[in-house]
């Protein structure tokens, strides 16, 4: 799926602007709108990435790592420069999945598990089950008529 995440500065009154949009049907549906501290989001993405992502999310508004670690990077230049009042940030689902690490998978030698177990004589064959299976109970008479 494509996101757009769009950041507004009102630096007058102090707000920032957030809203997700998300593609549906090739048209971006708006997902969430909200506003903020400008301040508090400047200060928090001088502060590093982990205070930039506790002070933008949301009860409403919590993306996922890989897509906060977009907005974070993306944004650095955005809150440091006063003369920039807007941006936004494109967001793929594909990006995270093309990063995912390739599970390695080990080689098995199927000709070699199959040469330890060459003996077929009549002593390694042994009959699983050398016990009678004649059931040893007696059914109880629990009928109800008199004789």
């Amino acid at each position: 799926m494509r996101y757009k995440f769009t950041f507004e500065k009102n630096a007058k009154q102090d707000i920032l602007k957030v809203s997700e949009a998300g593609q549906i049907d090739n048209n971006f549906v708006v997902m969430y709108e909200g506003a903020s501290s400008l301040k508090e989001i400047q200060k928090a993405s001088k502060a590093g990435a982990e205070e930039f992502f506790t002070k933008l999310r949301r009860k409403n508004f919590f993306p996922n790592t890989p897509i906060m670690t977009k907005l974070y990077e993306s944004s650095i230049e955005f809150f440091a420069d006063k003369s920039q009042d807007k941006i936004v940030i494109d967001y793929e689902d594909a990006e995270t999945l093309a990063k995912e690490v390739e599970e390695e998978v080990e080689e098995v030698n199927v000709n070699g598990l199959l040469a330890d177990d060459d003996d077929t004589s009549e002593d390694a064959i042994k009959e699983i089950d050398t016990e009678d299976d004649t059931p040893k109970f007696k059914p109880e008479d629990n009928s109800e008529s008199e004789d």
